[in-house]
């Protein structure tokens, strides 16, 4: 496959950012995070690595990278030879004080590129969850003085947090919800870059996913979450576009 780049505004900005966008799949696209890159001018590199895309050979040309969700788990190296690369390229992103921003599989592909675990969560964690701001993220420069949002959720994984790392955000049944590494390394559980049209796309095709999990406990659970996704989403949106527009602050210029 070919390399896709947005240059949405970047005509604008004769030094716009150049952001790798690692989409692990199709159905989770960059949402509220690849609109905020396009207001800022930013140029966005999408790689469906995962899918038959080539990885870039390392983070020259790159001011940050985005990595995104995915139905896979992130300990399937035997299913997706890309996926070592693939943590290689972010350890060197990394290493370079590049900003990163993990997104649910994602978040779980960084926790393993510093050397922990990830592992079932021993229940399905769906639908827009309440989460909680820990004291180092009250500090941190992306979540400092936001509303303890409630965010859309969609994962049976979690993650250790790396030990280099700072815990930011719990929900009740998941402590593990965003850390950061170093300055500029993020990565959240929670899936605030889903737009409403995203959510809806996920309610159409996840009710087989969600039976499995969950057995007659799903079409409440879906119902819960269309009901949200018309309420909560308002909420998510401002929480989404104030974290990308603060991660974006951190690229270097």
């Amino acid at each position: 496959m070919t390399r896709r780049i947005d240059e949405t505004h970047a005509h604008r900005h004769p030094l716009a950012m150049q952001i790798l966008i690692l989409e692990n799949d199709p159905i989770s696209p960059a949402g509220t995070i690849g609109e905020r890159i396009a207001a800022a001018g930013g140029r966005m590199d999408r790689r469906l690595a995962l899918h038959g895309d080539a990885l870039p050979d390392s983070d020259r040309g790159y001011d940050a990278a985005v990595i995104l969700g995915g139905v896979m788990s992130a300990n399937d190296d035997d299913k997706f030879a890309s996926l070592a690369p693939m943590r290689d390229l972010l350890r060197g992103f990394h290493s370079a004080d590049k900003p990163l921003l993990g997104i649910c599989l994602g978040a779980q592909i960084l926790a393993r590129c510093f050397g922990k675990t990830v592992r079932k969560h021993g229940e399905l964690e769906f639908g827009y969850v309440p989460l909680t701001t820990t004291e180092a993220g009250q500090r941190d420069a992306l979540l400092h003085g936001l509303d303890q949002p409630e965010i859309m959720q969609f994962h049976e994984d979690t993650f250790d947090v790396p030990d280099e790392g700072e815990r930011l955000l719990a929900s009740a049944n998941c402590a593990n919800q965003a850390f950061r590494v170093g300055r500029a390394t993020y990565a959240f559980q929670c899936h605030f870059e889903a737009t409403p049209a995203i959510v809806d796309k996920w309610l159409s095709i996840c009710e087989p996913a969600l039976r499995r999990h969950v057995g007659d406990r799903a079409p409440s659970l879906m119902s819960a979450a269309r009901a949200d996704n018309q309420q909560k989403a308002a909420a998510q949106r401002r929480f989404a576009e104030t974290v990308t527009d603060r991660w974006l602050g951190l690229i270097a210029r």
